[in-house]
């Protein structure tokens, strides 16, 4: 259930907490 957008969205995420709550 790993896809390459989740990990890059997970990525983000971790690089970006911000931008994740976000969205």
């Amino acid at each position: 259930m790993t896809s390459p957008a989740s990990a890059k969205r997970a990525n983000d995420i971790v690089r970006f907490p911000a931008f994740g709550v976000s969205g």
